[in-house]
C-alpha cells in the first residue's frame, strides 16, 4: 500500500481513491494508510459485513461491485475517482475504468480474480490515464536506498494509531489448508497469519 499509494501514485489528501477488494489485507491497509494521509476512499466490497469493516477501518464510503460505477459518478458529480487501486483484476478491473477521471492513475496490485484483464488501450489515450503496476519486493530491491526512510514513515503513521494491521484469525502452520480454503471462499477481512 505504501509503495502504491506514496511511492507511485504520490497520493494527496484531497484526491479521491478506489479501492477494488478493500476488505482483503492490501485493501485494508490501502484503506489506513490512504485516510491517514486526508484522501477521500471508496471501499468496494461485495457484502455489507465486508462494508462494514471498511467503514471501520477509514473508508469514507463503500458500495458493492454491481452499484459501483453508477454510485462513484454520484458521489463525484461525474467527475470520477483520482486513483483507482486494484489488485482483483478480471471483470471490475473494466467496470472500475468507467469511474477513473481524465488524468487519473490507475495502480495495478494484483489479480486475486484468478482473471488478467486486457486495457483498451484507447481509454487510456482518450482519458489521459496512467496504469502503474506496483510490485513493492522488487521496487525495494530496484530502490534500496528508499526503503529506511519508507519504514521510518510507517512507524511514525503507525505510532499515531492511523494504521493497524486488521487480522482475521491465526492458525498453526500444519492447518495452513484450512487457512486457504477460508482465502478461497473469500471469507477472509484483513490478513490471516501462519505460526510455525
Amino acid at each position: 500500500a505504501y509503495v502504491a499509494l506514496i511511492e507511485k501514485a504520490n497520493i494527496q489528501p484531497n484526491n479521491t481513491l478506489l479501492i477494488l477488494g478493500a476488505s482483503g489485507g492490501v485493501g485494508m491497509a490501502a484503506i489506513q494508510l490512504a485516510s491517514s494521509l486526508g484522501a477521500k476512499v471508496i471501499a468496494i466490497c461485495e457484502n455489507k459485513l465486508k462494508q462494514n469493516a471498511a467503514i471501520k477501518a477509514g473508508a469514507k464510503f463503500t458500495f458493492n461491485y454491481e452499484e459501483m460505477v453508477n454510485k462513484v459518478k454520484e458521489i463525484t458529480a461525474n467527475e470520477g475517482v483520482d486513483i483507482i487501486y486494484d489488485p482483483v483484476g478480471g471483470n471490475h478491473f473494466r467496470k472500475a475504468l468507467k469511474t477513473v477521471k481524465w488524468g487519473g492513475k490507475i495502480l495495478i496490485i494484483g489479480f486475486a480474480s484468478g482473471n488478467i484483464p486486457s486495457l483498451p488501450i484507447n481509454i487510456a489515450l482518450i482519458k489521459g490515464i496512467s496504469i502503474i503496476g506496483v510490485r513493492a519486493g522488487e521496487y525495494f530491491r530496484k530502490f534500496p536506498e528508499k526503503e529506511s526512510s519508507a519504514i521510518t514513515d510507517l512507524y511514525k503513521i503507525a505510532e499515531t494509531g492511523a494504521i493497524t494491521p486488521i487480522i482475521y484469525k491465526c492458525f498453526p502452520l500444519n492447518k495452513v489448508k484450512e487457512a486457504l480454503q477460508l482465502i478461497e471462499e473469500r471469507k477472509v477481512i484483513g490478513k490471516l497469519i501462519l505460526k510455525p
